[in-house]
């Protein structure tokens, strides 16, 4: 049920690429509303740091999809290929016949296109929904405000903004990441910085966003249970 809401809502966008989701729950967290600001997680060993034990749960079991091995290979499914930083985090709410759907909707500002544009009307930011039915809460205890973000992003169709309640300013665009490998994180550790892609379930020590944009080889280190880390 929760696969069939995703595709609908657009979070499932790269279904060329043989994408589809695992997750713990089908409706999300329940009314929290988090704080939209967080405190930067104390100094960690980037050595043997796996995307989970980074991200904590947030509810996502795991992906299988098509690997992917360069970000060129991500272009042809991508409206928007963009960096910036992470600026709040809010509970979104969509009203469905079937029950409401609560994605957890990111905040960008400071962005910066690598390529295509920001949509008619944007404020500047960027409004990305993230697959976490552990909900808000649990995304902002390990995600502090201020990290820096790459995206590979594809519109979500505007039909599907009818059963929109909260968490996205009216007439901004909603995103979803095109490929599990299509949202990254960069945070930074005692050893300095490392690479997490919550939703591929992969970490790289000592890369950052600029190692990831078109055209790059991708090197990432999967978690055990990785679905993609399986598939490679």
């Amino acid at each position: 049920m929760l696969r069939n809401r995703l595709q609908r809502l657009g979070l499932v966008v790269a279904i060329g690429m043989g994408v589809s989701a695992s997750v713990a729950g089908c409706s999300g967290a329940e009314e929290a509303r988090p704080p939209t600001s967080s405190e930067a997680p104390a100094d960690r060993s980037a050595e043997a740091e796996t995307a989970s034990g980074m991200l904590g749960d947030w509810g996502v079991l795991g992906y299988d999809a098509d690997p992917v091995s360069n970000t060129n290979e991500l272009l042809k499914y991508t409206d928007i290929v963009a960096t910036g930083v992470l600026a709040t985090i809010e509970q979104g709410e969509f009203a469905y016949a079937d029950g409401p759907f609560r994605p957890v909707i990111a905040r960008l500002d400071r962005v910066e296109v690598v390529q295509g544009k920001l949509a008619e009307g944007s404020d500047g930011s960027l409004y990305v929904a993230l697959i976490a039915p552990a909900g808000a809460e649990a995304v902002a205890r390990t995600l502090p405000i201020g990290t820096p973000v790459a995206l590979y992003g594809r519109a979500i169709s505007t039909e599907t903004r009818d059963g929109v309640v909260r968490g996205i300013p009216e007439g901004q665009t909603l995103y979803g990441s095109v490929h599990p490998v299509g949202l990254v994180f960069q945070f930074q550790t005692a050893d300095g910085p490392v690479l997490i892609w919550p939703e591929a379930a992969g970490t790289s020590v000592g890369q950052v966003l600029a190692d990831v944009m078109p055209g790059a080889d991708l090197k990432i280190d999967y978690d055990e249970d990785s679905y993609l880390g399986a598939v490679k």
